[in-house]
């Protein structure tokens, strides 16, 4: 890897270049949810193989009830299904339309697809319907953070850890969204609070790891990366943004590059 470039596994979702040190913050994944209903758990091994057999064998038993639909758009979208899984979700509001959850949960299929004005749409309606839901308060954080609109990224995730003052993907993705708005301390601050809600929190510590070298606090990078990987020490994402924290900490004390 080339010493100036720090790097991190964005998976599903896109992360945000940072240009001076061409790295990538990774944002929390978009949170599909559902709720336990309380069907019944007869030993009917084929049914209950896996969560997509579950929800198709309880839809087509149940094809005028909203829930099943929901539950067969988690399980469609969690097997890359989304096209599929937005069919079910918009199966499922057309049977309730006061269904809050399938809209948070077609919000975020939608927002996995990059559909994002449609996904705003779909989370805003969850949020008419369910004010004090943090989760669609925390996707609607994420759509905002793909589709560049910063402002209200901090909004919605503000809110979200207002509602929830435990949850740390959302407190990662408040600081995505400060430091793309150039308010480099509230972003440090936000991932380190991530960080002490759940101090296994891979991506916050590697986002702060970069945030640290962009700013030149390259001895400050070396220590959270080297915390990250003694927990985690088969990160080969944290172990590249380490060595490029190293190489730019020895660089700057050689007096070969400026912070």
């Amino acid at each position: 890897m080339h010493p100036n470039r720090g790097k991190l596994n964005r998976n599903e979702h896109p992360g945000f270049t940072m240009r001076k040190t061409q790295a990538y913050i990774e944002v929390s994944v978009i949170i599909i949810l559902i709720l336990i209903y309380g069907y019944a758990t007869y030993q009917r091994n084929v049914v209950w193989k896996d969560e997509l057999s579950l929800w198709s064998d309880a839809a087509g038993k149940s094809p005028r009830k909203a829930r099943p639909y929901n539950g067969l758009m988690i399980g469609l979208a969690n097997a890359g299904r989304f096209a599929e899984a937005v069919n079910a979700g918009e199966k499922a509001l057309k049977l309730d339309p006061g269904f809050a959850w399938a809209y948070l949960n077609l919000g975020g299929v939608l927002g996995q697809m990059g559909r994002n004005e449609e996904a705003i749409m779909s989370l805003r309606r969850a949020i008419v319907l369910e004010p004090d839901t943090a989760e669609a308060y925390h996707n609607l954080g994420i759509v905002y953070l793909n589709a560049g609109r910063y402002v209200d990224a901090i909004r919605a995730s503000e809110k979200a850890v207002s509602l929830s003052p435990s949850y740390a993907d959302a407190y990662c993705n408040l600081g995505t969204a400060y430091i793309m708005t150039n308010r480099m301390r509230e972003g440090i601050g936000a991932y380190k609070t991530a960080i002490e809600k759940n101090p296994d929190f891979v991506k916050a510590y590697n986002n702060l790891g970069i945030v640290y070298m962009q700013l030149g606090m390259h001895q400050e990078a070396v220590d959270v990366l080297e915390r990250l990987l003694m927990k985690h020490p088969e990160n080969n994402t944290a172990r590249e943004n380490l060595a490029t924290a190293r190489f730019k900490l020895k660089s700057y004390r050689q007096g070969l590059i400026e912070k």
